[in-house]
């Protein structure tokens, strides 16, 4: 019996009892991980997932592409902006069709980005507003009576998404 031998032997030995707890905890991770709804880290959160997909892949333990879509779903926070993300992501599957982890992530993405956009722009905006007094305050006062239940916040109407 060699060195190199002995250690294999240990190895499988060692893989094949803790793959069923590994492969446990390494979900619970998954199914545990949430977005904190900042636009710049969203590619890092769908890494996370897609790198415990990896693991489970890696342990002979799979999880279907639908699945893992769902639960990068089930990750995103739960606020108005989200909770409606979702709803327009499940009620616009075909019947014939299934949502894929690799979908979902671009949509996730594009829709963050969009909205990093809108934050930024309504910063600048405000940033760069006339002073008080001066002709455009009518149209400031009428924005700020504006309400956009897209992104639940005052400055501009839905219809303007």
């Amino acid at each position: 019996l060699t060195a190199s031998s002995l250690y294999k032997k240990l190895v499988d030995i060692h893989q094949n009892q803790n793959v069923g707890a590994s492969a446990f905890y390494t979900f619970i991770g998954m199914l545990e991980t949430k977005w904190d709804g900042t636009p710049d880290t969203i590619q890092d959160h769908i890494a996370t997932i897609a790198a415990g997909d990896s693991k489970l892949v890696a342990m002979k333990k799979p999880m279907d592409s639908e699945f893992l879509a769902f639960l990068l779903l089930h990750s995103l926070p739960d606020d108005p902006v989200w909770e409606m993300f979702k709803t327009s992501v499940l009620n616009t599957i075909p019947k014939d069709e299934k949502i894929t982890f690799a979908g979902i992530s671009d949509r996730l993405v594009f829709n963050a980005m969009r909205q990093q956009g809108t934050e930024s722009a309504l910063k600048a905006s405000k940033q760069f507003s006339k002073p008080k007094g001066s002709r455009s305050d009518a149209a400031s006062s009428s924005k700020s009576k504006q309400y956009c239940s897209f992104h639940k916040m005052n400055g501009h109407d839905t219809k303007d998404c």
